[in-house]
């Protein structure tokens, strides 16, 4: 069998610890826009108490009821495509997505990496005013599946993504909306989906250094012999 060169080696080993890029899930049946946060602006957006603006993420606003919040586009973690969006403010702070349009039942359903404190998924109707609020995350450092569902009378309303605390501060991807009881997102976890079985690292400068090093040192080694 042929050995692999140096260099070829260390191509190797780097290439298997790059970052790629995750597929891209078929949105179809989704009634969201942009509920994957494939769509934004590089450029974060804050607002203080009872402000509601523009966020960072196409097709959605942000809203900050304790306050301050800031909505970024982020690169990582993710759970598909190139981004998420990324949430850090107070209890009952962050994005909605409202219209006219939900009549009956729906399910709302999306991952969520907590950082800190906790978030919460909830389904608004009557302008915000009546909500059905979902159950709250619970684990820090991986990714959560979090869905809630409720019956809404056709009046404005949508999903919320929020803090369910204080110091919250969390990713959210995969975020999907559907007719039913029962979600229909092909990343439910009832379909196998796992993104927490997903490594998307990269390899750390420090440890691309000392491994050319190391080949460098084996290549001395082997010029004395």
């Amino acid at each position: 069998m042929k050995s692999l060169s140096l260099t070829g080696l260390l191509l190797a080993t780097l290439a298997g610890s790059t970052a790629v890029a995750l597929p891209l899930v078929d949105q179809t049946g989704n009634l969201l826009s942009n509920g994957n946060f494939e769509s934004g602006s590089t450029t974060p957006t804050n607002s203080g108490s009872g402000v509601s603006t523009f966020s960072s993420l196409t097709g959605w606003n942000q809203y900050s009821n304790t306050g301050p919040v800031t909505s970024t586009w982020a690169g990582t973690p993710v759970v598909e495509g190139d981004h998420s969006a990324r949430i850090t403010g107070n209890t009952n702070d962050g994005l909605y997505q409202y219209n006219g349009g939900y009549t009956g039942t729906y399910t709302l359903s999306a991952w969520v990496y907590a950082l800190s404190g906790s978030a919460h998924l909830v389904l608004a109707w009557n302008s915000g005013s009546t909500t059905a609020i979902g159950s709250s995350s619970t684990l820090t450092g991986q990714w959560e599946y979090l869905s809630v569902t409720a019956t809404m009378n056709g009046s404005l309303g949508g999903p919320v993504l929020y803090g369910a605390s204080n110091n919250a501060d969390f990713y959210i991807d995969g975020v999907w909306i559907n007719a039913g009881s029962t979600s229909s997102s092909p990343m439910d976890p009832g379909t196998g989906f796992n993104p927490n079985a997903i490594s998307t690292d990269v390899p750390e400068p420090a440890s691309a250094a000392l491994l050319l090093g190391g080949l460098g040192l084996l290549a001395r080694r082997r010029t004395r012999r």
